[in-house]
């Protein structure tokens, strides 16, 4: 078996990878990554409008009444909980039950105002998402509002506060109200 000889020189005065090492290093290191942060961008973005998670409250002190229709929880509501002690917007507690009683009138700012907090960050992330997928800017009419809310209330809580809260969630621009009730089983009839 015979191999045939090399055409480089012996002593050339390094090993090929010092060569190639010392052609590269003459050569400042450029790193591009704009195209990579487009891509996380539009991965983000992609995360955000399709999470999904259980939007009922159910909170301790939240009793729901029984319901035969067994439908579910639209997509994209936001969830409020009127429960005996407070008024909850996406977990988080907006408003006392008997703040809201001493007020005395048919809408709960508290409630409003947490709400157009939702309603606002809602239309932003839809805008983002256009935009990620037209890479064009898209005005606040393009985007289509859909406000929905998913109202769990405690069984014992009165008509009155229950109508204030729906009469709250239509100033913020929420029409559509789905209560949200546990499914009525064959024993608890």
């Amino acid at each position: 078996m015979s191999f045939s000889p090399s055409k480089r020189p012996l002593c050339s005065g390094g090993s090929m990878s010092a060569r190639r090492a010392a052609r590269f290093s003459k050569r400042p290191f450029v790193l591009n990554i704009t195209s990579m942060i487009d891509m996380f961008t539009i991965l983000l973005i992609f995360l955000l409008v399709n999470f999904s998670s259980d939007d009922t409250v159910k909170a301790p002190d939240l009793d729901l009444p029984n319901s035969e229709e067994a439908g579910g929880v639209k997509r994209s509501s936001v969830p409020v909980a009127v429960t005996q002690n407070a008024i909850v917007v996406d977990g988080a507690t907006v408003a006392r039950i008997d703040d809201v009683y001493e007020q005395g009138t048919a809408e709960i700012p508290e409630l409003v105002a947490a709400l157009a907090q939702q309603r606002d960050r809602a239309i932003h992330i839809a805008k983002l998402a256009a935009r990620a997928a037209s890479s064009a800017t898209v005005g606040t009419e393009e985007i289509a509002w859909q406000g929905r809310v998913t109202l769990s209330g405690d069984q014992n809580i009165p008509f009155e506060l229950l109508r204030r809260v729906i009469y709250s969630c239509g100033q913020a621009s929420f029409a559509e109200v789905s209560l949200a009730m546990d499914k009525a089983t064959e024993a608890g009839r």
